[in-house]
């Protein structure tokens, strides 16, 4: 590229568009389309527009030419809180991008530090804000849901990021606040949303499941939707309503859990199964509030077959239960593995981040009470043994603490190392915050706790679900936090 037409102003494709010249072009490497991707450097100054707006492009000029079957360019942004649009405006297809001008940074954790990096800052805008987790695939690739109505994917190219709202949902009974996502074994994105038939609660939506593809046409740049189905719309208080924290098993089978839907309205853990006709539901299991357990919180499809999960409440102290499904029959019996502890402080053990590694042991993370009505996280592990399920408790927070020191999520690395992050806000007269990265590693002594990222003073909060790809690099996301504040996804890349 040797120069673009570029305009600034308050709304996309709005402003008076100049020609700027390109002061550098960098070969990034290949897409898999076989494009050259390259980054584009501009001077300028005396911007007339500041805060939160918008920069487009029309026009790109190539060294041989200018027209549209000379310059052959497609663009899509990089890095950064934007998001792009597409128009037919000039010879190629032009695009706008949100800018934030005037700064402002990041008071939460800092953008790098170390291993660790802010790979995408959230605007609010079109790409949305507060993600909840993500998902990767076998190339790297990134996906994740971002509120109130924005999937997206982040594409690795390089060393480089290149984000994409994959959809906007628009609501009503196509949905809308999407929930974390899985890939399917065939490549779809599944998830649940807020949406599909007003039949709950004083006519609220009971929720529905999505399933987001590719378009079948080649996808030219970074931004191109994907298409919308949904499988499921849970149809009432009875069904599963509400449901989601999906799995999938190896046939394509989806699972999920529902935390107050069911034939008692106690929970459920729900099925959905391909078939000729579409999807078809079934409740596996509807938890009765007793010593069954209730209110589900997370479910995986087990090693053997068997469904695993845990539960918020009931149980033998009322403060939840770690339980196990296995096909019975027609139906499914469940078990219960482990009774959590009661928390007398008057909230939940929040139990979550269910787990397995190779060898059928289940590992999760729930809340207890410690020093001055706080609240301390504790990792724990389940092995099976002679029939038995035995507990082992890998690690605590600081329960000396005036404050909390909790964990929001965990997962395992190639090698079966387990790591997550945690933190909280530390005392009541001048409280302070804590956030950071743990891993607990397999050794021949047991297992080894460390922090690799510590901040004191700053706030981490992380949620939704975290991924490691081959080469041990750790992604997720922060609801907050950024440059913008709307939110962050954040890699810690393996030590070398």
């Amino acid at each position: 590229m040797t120069s673009v037409d570029m305009a600034f102003g308050s709304t996309s494709f709005g402003g008076t568009y100049n020609t700027y010249g390109v002061s550098n072009n960098t070969l990034l490497g290949n897409n898999n389309y076989g494009f050259a991707i390259y980054q584009a450097d501009f001077t300028f100054a005396n911007v007339p527009w500041s805060g939160a707006g918008y920069v487009s492009l029309q026009n790109a000029c190539t060294a041989g030419g200018c027209s549209a079957g000379e310059a052959q360019i497609f663009w899509d942004e990089n890095e950064g809180g934007s998001t792009a649009y597409e128009n037919t405006l000039g010879s190629i297809p032009s695009e706008t991008f949100t800018l934030t001008g005037g700064g402002g940074g990041n008071v939460c954790m800092p953008e790098h530090s170390g291993n660790f990096k802010v790979i995408h800052d959230f605007s609010g805008q079109d790409d949305g804000g507060s993600p909840s987790g993500v998902a990767i695939d076998k190339v790297g690739n990134l996906y994740g849901p971002a509120q109130p109505s924005t999937v997206f994917q982040l594409l690795k190219e390089g060393s480089d990021w290149v984000f994409g709202a994959l959809y906007h949902f628009a609501g009503g009974d196509r949905g809308i606040a999407p929930g974390g996502v899985i890939l399917g074994p065939n490549g779809i994105l599944y998830g649940s949303a807020y949406g599909g038939l007003p039949n709950c609660e004083s006519g609220e939506y009971c929720g529905l499941i999505f399933g987001l593809r590719r378009r079948p046409s080649a996808c030219l740049t970074g931004s191109c939707s994907w298409l919308e189905s949904v499988p499921y719309s849970f149809t009432g208080p009875t069904d599963a309503w509400g449901g989601g924290g999906l799995v999938s098993d190896k046939a394509g089978n989806l699972y999920g859990i529902s935390y107050s839907g069911g034939a008692q309205q106690q929970g459920a853990v729900f099925e959905l199964a391909p078939s000729s006709g579409g999807w078809m539901e079934s409740i596996l299991y509807s938890f009765t509030g007793g010593s069954d357990g209730g209110g589900p919180t997370s479910i995986l499809v087990g090693n053997d077959g068997n469904l695993y999960g845990m539960a918020a409440v009931g149980g033998a102290h009322g403060g939840g239960v770690v339980f196990q499904l296995t096909p019975s029959g027609n139906g499914w019996t469940e078990t219960v593995l482990y009774d959590l502890p009661y928390m007398s402080w008057g909230w939940g053990t929040n139990p979550h981040s269910l787990i397995q590694d190779s060898a059928g042991n289940l590992f999760g993370t729930y809340d207890y009470g410690g020093c001055c009505d706080s609240a301390v996280g504790l990792i724990f592990m389940l092995s099976p043994s002679d029939g038995n399920w035995v507990f082992t408790e890998l690690h605590h927070g600081n329960q000396d603490l005036d404050g909390d020191d909790v964990y929001a999520n965990m997962v395992f690395d190639a090698a079966g190392n387990l790591w997550g992050t945690g933190g909280g806000i530390i005392g009541c007269i001048n409280p302070d915050a804590v956030g950071y990265i743990f891993e607990l590693a397999r050794t021949s002594d047991g297992w080894q706790y460390s922090t690799p990222m510590y901040w004191d003073g700053t706030i981490f909060d992380a949620g939704g679900a975290l991924a490691t790809d081959a080469q041990g690099n750790l992604y997720g996301t922060t609801s907050s936090c950024g440059s913008h504040q709307h939110g962050t996804v954040w890699e810690l890349t393996a030590a070398q």
